[in-house]
């Protein structure tokens, strides 16, 4: 390529300073552009697209990608000429931006100026009051500042971090009594996935859409919008159902909104890729919420409707190219929805869900998008944030959209771990969310349908069908028969659950008659089999699993995106490993990690009296806090961990002794 403008930097190689799915987004693009990449990796990772690799060795990737000066020499090393930041870590960090601009580096994204004015929210509230363009009331300052004024805030208030994004560090405060420890708790969470620990605090509008609008500017002071996002759809104030255009925003309230966020882009010189963030309330009135000074999670959905790469637009930008559009040129064709699929529990008030994925199956690139990082069985390690990958599509219209998205979602499959996939087919089928009804308490009030997994005696069945037809790798006589034995029997686990089934053939075709556990008979027929699919018809009533094996050798049955482990009689279950077995209330005397993670803060001490509810010990995992709480009154034994330390699944934390019941009516001492 030849370049005429003086202005114009080429850039031949770029290090992406981040990870996952939106380091993959950048080297697809940047490999299109004829741009090399470098992206760093972990041992864990093992695999990446980009053209060269480097490969970090430590115990906390998180705090690596937080470490400005480690990420420069990589860059250095490379020689590199440019970085791009992603989102998240520190993408919005005014000083990395600094630091890199010194090295001669170009930095994919905006100066380190605009950073620092628009990256601190509560700094970017000043500007937009300045501009006339309308905000919530908020107060700023140290914890103790906040705590001081208070009372003047009308509640409830959001606690949201200054330096951040993603529904990080940001937590609702109903009363003024919860304030200083969800200051407390919002402070911590953005110091460890931004670096930076200041948050404030900003009245809440009940009802509220989250609408976004998507600037682009170049560096001789062109700026053009990309039309809006419509984000309300959030868990934990954090997006996960992101359209473009917006459903409830008419022409009126379009021009406001993008002419607002446009003037404020002016006012700083701001260029390259940027988002201005609004509330709309129930009366189309607007206010401006935060700008992300980065590319978003859910550009995608604009990128579908205008036929513009964003990324791409980015780079161009910051080689020096002036925009090659003007707003007239910018369109809305059709209409695009984006999935967020995550690793969590929506049954579980989403809690994380890490662990490994034994068996992947994305939608068909005909029908949609999928950014992601991976496509095969794949470890989902606790220290990152639980999003897997983004499933986007394109319709004609929003029904369009929904329709081909519903269809995307019920091909998808990951198999070992809990996913949000369950709960986004649910929302995509409410009437409310199919007429555009939604706001930021959408999912406050959307009534999830769990998913009823069926009866041990259906699981167990399924395992007979799966042992019947499953021939194990190997040459030996054993493998080549499967796992059959001359006896018509066979033990296995079900979820903690001890199952004997035992059979007999009816007839010459593929039916059996399974008693289970010596009580329960039912027939069984027609059975399917294939490398990742078994179906059967038990007592009349038809029944489909995806099936895998994992790295235990134990049975994955997957029924309507939901895991069910099943141990053969032969292996320990995950409960007698480990953990020692104390009669039928040991569940109630032992409290285990539910997910791996790193412990935040030990609420107890041994010999303590406690109440059913009470928050024990804070466990840090995807970049959430999760509490575990006493499932009952009790005496704290033994605590195991220590604040600080990393734990496995299932590794025990808390002994109990339960409060035996007649001192359950007399006063638990206080803890003070």
């Amino acid at each position: 390529m030849t370049f005429y403008d003086p202005r114009v930097k080429p850039i031949n190689k770029i290090l992406i300073a981040n990870r996952g799915e939106i380091a993959t987004r950048i080297i697809s693009t940047a490999s299109k552009m004829g741009i090399e990449t470098v992206e760093i990796i972990t041992s864990k990772q093992g695999s990446s697209l980009a053209t060269y690799t480097a490969e970090i060795e430590t115990d906390n990737p998180v705090d690596f990608f937080l470490n400005g000066n480690a990420i420069i020499e990589i860059a250095k090393k490379f020689n590199v000429d440019a970085i791009h930041p992603g989102y998240g870590f520190l993408s919005e960090n005014a000083e990395f931006a600094r630091l890199v601009e010194e090295e001669g580096i170009i930095f994919i994204g905006p100066s380190h100026s605009s950073i620092k004015l628009m990256g601190n929210k509560s700094g970017a509230r000043n500007i937009a009051e300045d501009l006339m363009v309308p905000v919530t009331k908020a107060l700023k300052g140290s914890i103790d500042e906040i705590l001081t004024k208070g009372s003047e805030l009308k509640f409830p208030v959001l606690v949201k971090a200054d330096a951040g994004g993603g529904g990080k560090g940001m937590l609702l405060a109903n009363k003024y009594d919860e304030l200083e420890e969800k200051l407390l708790q919002a402070s911590r969470e953005a110091k460890n996935y931004f670096g930076c620990g200041n948050v404030y605090v900003e009245e809440y509008i009940t009802g509220a859409r989250h609408i976004e609008v998507q600037i682009l500017g170049d560096k001789y002071g062109n700026l053009i919008h990309l039309f809006e996002r419509e984000c309300s759809v959030q868990r934990r104030y954090q997006k996960i159902i992101e359209e473009c255009p917006s459903p409830a925003v008419n022409d009126s309230l379009r021009k406001k909104i993008t002419g607002d966020a446009l003037k404020i882009c002016h006012a700083i010189g701001y260029y390259n890729a940027g988002t201005i963030e609004f509330l709309v309330d129930e009366n189309h009135n607007h206010f401006f919420l935060e700008m992300n000074t980065r590319i978003q999670v859910e550009h995608p959905v604009t990128e579908m409707v205008t036929g513009i790469d964003i990324v791409k637009e980015q780079i161009l930008i910051s080689m020096g190219f002036a925009l090659a559009v003007n707003q007239k040129n910018v369109k809305i064709t059709g209409h695009s929805i984006e999935c967020r699929i995550y690793a969590e529990d929506a049954e579980k008030n989403f809690n994380p869900s890490p662990g490994k994925i034994h068996r992947v199956k994305w939608p068909g690139p005909d029908l949609v998008r999928t950014d992601t990082w991976f496509y095969g069985p794949v470890e989902i390690t606790p220290e990152y944030d639980p999003m897997l990958a983004k499933i986007v599509c394109h319709g004609i219209n929003r029904n369009q959209a929904v329709s081909k998205m519903s269809a995307a979602l019920n091909t998808t499959s990951l198999m070992g771990i809990e996913t949000n996939i369950n709960y986004l087919k649910s929302i995509l089928s409410d009437p409310d969310f199919k007429k555009g009804f939604t706001n930021t308490d959408y999912c406050k009030t959307h009534e999830f349908p769990h998913v009823n997994i069926p009866s041990i005696q259906t699981i167990a069945a399924s395992y007979f069908a799966w042992l019947l037809n499953y021939k194990p790798k190997g040459n030996s006589v054993w493998h080549k028969i499967g796992f059959f034995r001359l006896i018509n029997e066979t033990t296995l686990t079900i979820e903690n659950n001890q199952v004997i089934i035992n059979w007999q053939k009816i007839g010459t075709g593929k039916t059996y008659c399974l008693i289970i556990n010596g009580t329960n008979h039912m027939i069984i027929s027609d059975i399917e089999f294939t490398n990742d699919h078994l179906s059967f018809s038990e007592n009349n009533r038809q029944f489909s699993f995806y099936w895998v094996i994992n790295d235990m050798g134990q049975l994955i049955l997957e029924f309507k995106n939901k895991p069910i482990t099943i141990s053969h009689g032969y292996l320990k279950t995950l409960n007698e490993k480990g953990i020692p077995e104390k009669g039928p209330q040991f569940k109630n005397e032992i409290l285990h990690a539910p997910i791996p993670g790193k412990i935040t803060g030990i609420k107890v001490n041994e010999g303590a009296f406690v109440k059913k509810g009470d928050c024990l010990i804070t466990l840090e995992a995807m970049k959430m806090e999760n509490h575990i709480i006493a499932i009952e009154d009790g005496i704290v034994e033994k605590i195991l961990p220590v604040t600080g330390q990393q734990v496995k699944a299932n590794e025990i934390l808390i002994i109990m002794n339960p409060i035996p019941t007649k001192l359950n009516k007399m006063p638990i001492p206080s803890q003070n």
